[in-house]
C-alpha cells in the first residue's frame, strides 16, 4: 500500500491539488489522506477509484509496478536458450522470458509425424501461432485442432497441450505463454 500512497500524493502535487483540496473532493479527513499516502492506512477500491478519477487517470495506474528497468529488450539470436526435448528431435527455442516471469515466447520445431512428447499445463494463457507447416495442437488428450500456417490458437494453459506435426516438412510453432514456463 506504501507505493499506491507514494503514487497518490506524487501525482496529486503534480495536479498543483494540496492535502486539504484532495480531502475536500474526496469527503475525507486530512489526516486520513495523509495515512493512505504514507502507506498507513489501507484504501478500498471505490475510494481508489474516486482519487483515480479526480486526478484523471485509470484507477489501475496505482497498482501497476514500479518499473526500474528499461521496458524494451533486445535478446540477440546468440543469448537465446535451446532445449531439446523426445529422444533429441524436438526443439524448443526460447525467444524471450521477461525478467519478472511475466512472459515467454519460444519457437519449437517438430520434424514430421514427431510430437512434443508428454503433454504439459501450466498456470496463466498460451496462444500458438503456425510459423509453417501443418500441426494438430491436442488439448486434454481428447480435443485436437488441425492447423497450418498462419493459424493461430488461445487455451488456457492449465489444460493438458501437446503439438503433433501432421505434415510431411518440419513444422515450426510460436508458443507465447503468460506467465513464463522456462
Amino acid at each position: 500500500m506504501e507505493s499506491v500512497g507514494r503514487r497518490i500524493r506524487a501525482l496529486r502535487k503534480k495536479k498543483g491539488l494540496n492535502l486539504q483540496d484532495m480531502a475536500s473532493k474526496l469527503n475525507l479527513s486530512v489526516s486520513y489522506l495523509s495515512q493512505l499516502e504514507n502507506g498507513r492506512a489501507n484504501i478500498s477500491v471505490a475510494l481508489l477509484k474516486d482519487i483515480a478519477s479526480i486526478l484523471e487517470v485509470p484507477s489501475v495506474f496505482f497498482l501497476l509496478e514500479e518499473e526500474t528497468k528499461p521496458l524494451v529488450k533486445v535478446i540477440r539470436k546468440n543469448e537465446r536458450h535451446e532445449y531439446i526435448r523426445n529422444n533429441e528431435k524436438v526443439t524448443i527455442n526460447v525467444l524471450f522470458a521477461t525478467e519478472n516471469e511475466k512472459l515467454q515466447s519460444s519457437i519449437i520445431n517438430i520434424p514430421p509425424g514427431m510430437d512434443t512428447g508428454k503433454p504439459s499445463c501450466h498456470y496463466g494463457d498460451e496462444f500458438t501461432y503456425i510459423i509453417e507447416g501443418e500441426v494438430e495442437v491436442v488439448l486434454d488428450e481428447k480435443d485436437v485442432y488441425r492447423l497450418s500456417q498462419g493459424d493461430v490458437i488461445y487455451y488456457p494453459a492449465h489444460i493438458p497441450h501437446r503439438w503433433v506435426n501432421v505434415g510431411d516438412t518440419i513444422a515450426r510453432v510460436m508458443a507465447t505463454a503468460t506467465p513464463a514456463s522456462f
